[in-house]
Order: structure tokens, then C-alpha cells, then sequence
């Protein structure tokens, strides 16, 4: 795919919620299944995870011991499977951490 144009923010925004374009984004995803895992991402993100509701998503903070931010997540939830989308130069951390 070609990159058509940076020009119209708002025709571009219409397309990618249309289906008719794409963005490549330098990210990964990390997956956490299990049933308690709302609970424990709860306790280890700055946002309410628990109460993700199925096809919702919620912007999260992952901070260090002093409350300085280490990661930034998109967390979706499918009601088995919990996703993150991490930056690609801090998926290693959060992986490690999560660990």
C-alpha cells in the first residue's frame, strides 16, 4: 500500500474508519489470557481494567515503583483474551515486566 497522502486529516480519518485505508504503526501486541486477568492487569496498570466490558478498550499507564511512566498500552479485551498494543520500544519492558 502507498502512502496517498499526510494532506487531509479528515478524509484520512473517514477511510480508516471506513475500512478503506490502513496504518502501519512500530508496535507489538501482547497477549494475557486466563480468567482472573482483568484483576491482575488491574492491579499492575494505572487504568480501571477490571471492568473492560467485551470489545471495549481503554488507554493504560504502566509505571515504575517511583510513578514515572515506563509504557503506554491500548488494552482490548475480547472476553477471553486481553491484547495490548505496546509501542514497539517498550514491548520488551512490558514483557519482561509481565513476566
Amino acid at each position: 500500500m502507498a502512502i496517498a497522502s499526510y494532506a487531509n486529516p479528515l478524509v484520512e480519518q473517514r477511510e480508516l474508519l471506513s475500512g478503506k485505508s490502513a496504518v502501519a504503526l512500530d508496535s507489538k501486541v501482547i497477549r494475557v489470557i486466563g480468567d482472573d486477568r482483568l484483576k491482575w492487569l488491574h492491579a499492575l496498570l494505572s487504568q480501571n481494567i477490571v471492568n473492560l466490558l467485551p470489545g471495549q478498550s481503554a488507554e493504560a499507564l504502566l509505571l515504575d515503583p517511583q510513578g514515572h511512566i515506563e509504557a503506554n498500552l491500548h488494552v482490548v479485551d475480547d472476553g477471553r483474551i486481553t491484547w495490548m498494543i505496546v509501542d514497539d520500544s517498550t514491548a520488551d519492558l512490558v514483557f519482561e515486566h509481565f513476566n
